[in-house]
């Protein structure tokens, strides 16, 4: 998790003095970007490239994150909050890096209301990105409660409900393009009907098995498939021997042979694991910008573990 401290607290003193001469020549890359087109920005690659779907040649999209940053420990750099604050609209997912983002800049700064994006929710009337997943196992006990889950869209009825917001808020924002927005927005939910049609019949045979991943990056997509994921880390942290024990007798009982790791994490912990009950390392990565291609490769490389 992102911790609120004294380096946030300079950036957040950098990025004002920043504002105040905004008038000076150096532009930042919104003031550059073509003006025909509205700035958004989002935290994650996936929802930037499910924005670029439904906003197509209307919008120009920025993202937070790259596919090699860890959601939990990033922070903004001034130049990032710089420009979200001069773009059009920011779609957020209720990130504690977006809560600290927000709370502390967008909504504090002075003139706020004049000169901040237009915050909208990918996930309205809806708690499931902070949910916390029936289908994670950490340290090989089973809990009610498990991490936070900020990869909400690994979940393809969550990724409907994002997608639908997108061509809501676009439409607000430029209601002449409203008909462009739901065009592209039906072509989409096309693609993710029959992606999750896939998945159903490839992963419904597999209902109630588990997989074992490094991070718990895949509860939404555990929750989405009836499946369990048993995670190596919890919190940030490596497991105690005590607790890798269980995770290795855990992996055994249930002939668990493939350990799915992500390339944001370092890899010890798994390798350890892997080598003991000679299983293979295989890479998922949860922040893959095309979700869509993620979502299938996702699922044929968890249920082919089941078959190896």
């Amino acid at each position: 998790m992102v911790q609120a401290n004294s380096s946030f607290s300079g950036s957040i003193f950098v990025v004002i003095c920043l504002l105040m001469l905004s008038g000076c020549n150096q532009k930042s890359d919104l003031d550059i970007a073509d003006s025909t087109k509205i700035d958004v920005f989002v935290t994650a690659p996936p929802h930037a490239w499910l924005i670029k779907q439904i906003g197509g040649d209307k919008v120009n999209v920025h993202k937070l994150l790259t596919p090699g940053d860890d959601p939990h420990t990033f922070e903004a750099t001034p130049k990032q909050m710089l420009q979200v604050k001069k773009s059009d609209v920011f779609f957020t997912s209720e990130m504690r890096l977006e809560e600290i983002l927000i709370d502390r800049f967008l909504l504090n700064s002075s003139n706020s209301q004049e000169n901040s994006p237009k915050l909208v929710p990918l996930n309205p009337h809806s708690e499931a990105q902070n949910k916390e997943h029936n289908h994670t196992v950490s340290h090989a006990e089973a809990h009610d409660c498990a991490v936070n889950d900020p990869h909400n869209w690994l979940n393809p009825d969550m990724l409907y409900i994002q997608a639908s917001s997108i061509a809501s808020g676009l439409s607000l924002i430029i209601p002449v393009d409203s008909s462009y927005f739901n065009k592209n927005l039906h072509i989409f939910l096309d693609s993710l009907k029959e992606c999750k049609n896939t998945l159903d019949n490839l992963l419904e045979p597999h209902s109630d098995k588990s997989f074992i991943v490094f991070h718990p990056s895949f509860g939404h997509f555990a929750d989405a498939y009836g499946l369990t994921q048993i995670a190596i880390e919890h919190e940030g942290k490596s497991p105690s021997p005590r607790q890798l024990k269980e995770i290795i007798e855990m992996a055994r009982k249930e002939k668990l042979n493939t350990i799915f790791i992500q390339p944001q994490f370092d890899q010890k912990a798994a390798s350890t694991v892997s080598e003991t009950i000679d299983a293979g390392l295989v890479i998922l990565d949860p922040l893959r910008e095309n979700v869509l291609l993620n979502l299938y490769e996702i699922g044929e490389k968890i249920a082919a573990s089941y078959s190896d």
